[in-house]
């Protein structure tokens, strides 16, 4: 018989003590109450407890001797269901068992911390997003006003210079930037665009008309 079946036969073999122990006290009339000088420890004789004098039928038993009593018989049937030489043995398997619980009890602990720390993170990821997410509309909302503005700024130009002599609207352009000067023209008049670059140096001209290419 193995060690673990030998364990199982014990804890079952105590069952039925703890269950005829029960039974034996209700048959008689015996109560839990005050502790009296009758109840004795428990010792192993042949399967039955000596040194113990059951009260007589009506008497009360004390809870701390009915558990002493209940241990005692506990160590008798271990000691029964396990050999001399592997009484240590099995001590030392509770013990490795008991530990086991105790270090499962910790690391359940380490995790519920570390779960409610990532649920802590997952509100503050999901509140940063948030924010991110009206920031980014916000920014959004400004780049389109400032495109607005700028648009309005270039019409108002092309309006001017539409109206301007071509040799003289032809020296700003020159000293423009391309990139500016050719968000002018695609505003401008064709007619009044068509002098001006041809008053324009010929080269500049000729990066104005790539940049207004690339923006169409």
């Amino acid at each position: 018989m193995t060690l673990l079946e030998r364990l199982l036969v014990a804890v079952i073999a105590l069952k039925i003590v703890v269950s005829g122990f029960f039974l034996y006290a209700r048959s008689n009339g015996f109560g839990f109450g005050a502790p009296h000088a009758s109840a004795q420890a428990a010792a192993e004789t042949g399967g039955e407890i000596v040194g113990t004098v059951p009260p007589k039928p009506g008497r009360e038993i004390s809870l701390e001797d009915l558990l002493r009593i209940l241990r005692e018989r506990e160590e008798l049937v271990i000691k029964r269901a396990l050999p001399p030489e592997e009484e240590i043995r099995a001590a030392d398997i509770l013990k490795a068992l008991d530990d086991q619980q105790k270090k499962l009890a910790k690391k359940d602990e380490e995790l519920r911390h570390r779960e409610e720390r990532l649920t802590q993170l997952k509100s503050e990821i999901e509140q940063r997003v948030q924010e991110l997410t009206s920031l980014k509309s916000e920014l959004q909302g400004l780049i389109q006003q400032r495109e607005t503005i700028v648009d309005e700024n270039m019409r108002r130009l092309a309006k001017i210079y539409n109206q301007t002599p071509p040799e003289e609207a032809a020296k700003i352009m020159n000293e423009m930037p391309v990139e500016i000067a050719a968000d002018i023209f695609l505003r401008m008049k064709e007619r009044s665009a068509g002098r001006i670059k041809a008053a324009m140096d010929p080269e500049k001209a000729r990066l104005v008309d790539l940049e207004i290419t690339k923006k169409h």
